[in-house]
């Protein structure tokens, strides 16, 4: 089972020195609560039944009493805390000296349970034998059984039929030379029922973990003291980060849901200081360590903003430019994306995209919001499964996050009539813009918002889209200094725009009563760039007066695009944007400066 899009689960915390007791269980807990006791109905005060079928437990699985109100609308369990490992509290088993080996305490912290689906050596061997073995959900219904696979980028696919066992099926395939990861299914081609752990997929590996880590931040795990790590194994289990302020670690956080994503938040940590950490499952297998340099919120700093990665095999341009802002802005106090993270919704996908991205993410962090490609227009949200970003509600995918006095929207376009003016979202940007104010004193030194969908846009592609956005657009007005985009893949920033596309009368950037938002929407960080334009004669090409950048001939139908992102810098005095191109997916380049743009306060 998957944890509920979009949330973080609070984690349990352990400080060095301090030892659990472990909790034995012999069958999965897989997510009782977390998924459980979210149908926002009144909880019972006693402990729940424990037949089979009731509350989502499993045979002799026995779910902790607890007396907590249920859950209001909108919030999860994730939220309040319950799991059966009481979440938050400190285990005091009266133990004394030194903590245990790492090893026994991930053992007990996380102690192992066999899944029903098994990869056999796990990680495997590439150019090697790997057995696998299913014992899930389609046995007892099916007399064969077919294994579906892929390899890395997912082309191209097999599917082989596999072996009745007494318990289930099994089979032995050879894994050809140089394989990094196998995306699996099991399908009964009799009836065509399909086990696929429930869209996610079943993965297996060449190293530990499967994929990751990864850092964001959560509505617990907050910028300077705090920072959530996600990654992904093989096997479902609660999984544990082990972390310390050197490399000799010494404390643990554990999930409190048992799944194969994980994301444990780290808290109560000093700014300033650097993070070493290194991620386990139950079975004891451990990942390399890595470190996560604390960022000190009240010093000025840079960010990362780029849009449109959507990559969809190993070696193309994102890996170029991963590496390549990990040798120039590996000092980065996050990674924004406004949107098209993946190229589809598809967990093999998102596979190659943090694979690509892994040394990057690993030591910064990702502020994300959906794009068209993710969700492919409903369903399993595979982007929230990965991203748990921290949304507002379950049903509500935008945030804001305050980086030090650097306010940030996270918001999403692909709900437009949440934008209208009497959408929940409208009227969510307007009370948290609102916020940023004291009387007539702002409290924030800059604030950026970013979506999808560009509200100015001179390109082709998408360019009827904008005028959907026009309206939301406007509460930007003497609130927001920058706002990012993508979509088009076609970098481009605007005039210094006021509401429905009118230039500000001081010709300035800012948020004085004659100024104006800075529109800007981001070159492709991962995928081809588009160069057409609208043509100069349609009877809405007026926006094309707007753009500052680039410089586009009167009868132009047509401008080279390049791939590449921005750079932000943020000081109590102003903002710096530069715009780095990567030359195109044909033919990528090392950074070269398109322009740079400064505005003062």
């Amino acid at each position: 089972m998957y944890q509920i899009p979009g949330r973080v689960s609070p984690a349990l915390v352990y400080p060095a020195g301090e030892r659990p007791s472990p909790e034995p269980r012999t069958r999965p807990l897989h997510t009782i609560l977390a998924l459980s006791l979210c149908a926002c109905e009144p909880v019972a005060d006693t402990a729940p039944p424990t037949s089979p079928g009731d509350s989502g437990l499993e045979t002799g699985e026995t779910a902790t009493p607890h007396s907590d109100p249920p859950c209001e609308t909108g919030e999860t369990a994730a939220e309040t805390g319950e799991t059966a490992l009481d979440t938050g509290d400190t285990a005091d088993t009266g133990d004394t000296g030194e903590p245990a080996d790492p090893e026994t305490m991930v053992e007990k912290l996380d102690p192992y349970n066999e899944p029903p689906v098994r990869f056999s050596p796990d990680p495997f061997v590439d150019g090697a034998k790997l057995t696998v073995t299913y014992e899930g959900s389609l046995v007892g219904s099916a007399k064969n059984l077919d294994f579906n696979y892929s390899l890395d980028d997912s082309s191209p696919s097999y599917d082989e039929a596999m072996t009745p066992t007494k318990l289930g099926f099994e089979l032995t395939i050879d894994v050809p030379k140089g394989t990094l990861a196998l995306h699996t299914s099991f399908e009964d081609p009799d009836s065509g029922d399909e086990d696929d752990f429930e869209e996610a997929g079943y993965h297996a590996a060449a190293s530990f973990p499967y994929l990751g880590p990864w850092l964001h931040w959560s509505t617990t795990a907050l910028p300077g003291d705090g920072i959530a790590v996600g990654w992904e194994t093989t096997q479902p289990c609660l999984g544990v980060v082990e972390y310390g302020s050197t490399d000799a670690l010494g404390s643990w956080a554990v999930g409190s849901y048992e799944d194969t994503v994980h994301h444990v938040d780290i808290t109560g940590l000093t700014p300033g200081d650097t993070l070493h950490y290194r991620v386990w499952d139950s079975r004891g297998q451990v990942s390399d360590t890595f470190t996560y340099e604390l960022p000190d919120t009240t010093a000025p700093h840079s960010f990362i903003a780029m849009a449109d990665l959507q990559s969809y095999g190993l070696g193309g341009s994102l890996e170029h430019t991963a590496s390549e802002l990990v040798a120039s802005h590996s000092d980065a106090a996050f990674a924004l994306i406004a949107g098209d993270v993946v190229g589809t919704d598809d967990p093999a996908i998102w596979w190659v995209t943090l694979y690509e991205l892994r040394n990057l993410v690993s030591a910064v962090p990702l502020v994300t919001v959906a794009g068209n490609r993710e969700g492919n227009g409903g369903g399993f949200w595979a982007y929230d499964r990965y991203m748990a970003q921290p949304y507002a509600s379950v049903d509500e995918p935008w945030y804001s996050l305050d980086f030090g006095t650097t306010h940030i929207l996270a918001l999403h376009s692909g709900d437009g009539s949440s934008l209208e003016e009497a959408g929940d979202q409208y009227a969510w940007i307007a009370s948290d813009l609102a916020a940023c104010w004291h009387g007539a004193t702002r409290l924030c030194d800059a604030v950026f918002a970013t979506w999808h969908v560009p509200p100015y846009n001179v390109g082709s592609r998408h360019f009827s889209e904008q005028f959907d956005l026009r309206l939301a657009a406007g509460l930007f007005d003497g609130n927001v200094d920058w706002h990012f985009s993508g979509h088009e893949h076609l970098y481009q920033r605007f005039e210094p725009l006021q509401h429905e596309a009118t230039t500000a009368p001081s010709g300035d950037y800012g948020v004085g009563s004659d100024d104006g938002v800075g529109f800007v929407v981001l070159p492709p960080a991962g995928t081809g760039s588009s160069g057409s334009l609208i043509d100069p004669e349609d009877k809405q090409a007026d926006v094309r007066d707007l753009l500052a950048f680039p410089s586009i001939a009167a009868d132009a139908t047509h401008h080279d695009g390049e791939l590449g992102y921005l750079i932000v810098e943020v000081d109590t005095t102003g903002t710096t944007l530069s715009a780095w191109s990567l030359g195109s997916s044909t033919s990528a380049t090392s950074p070269e400066l398109l322009e740079s743009v400064n505005n003062s306060r």
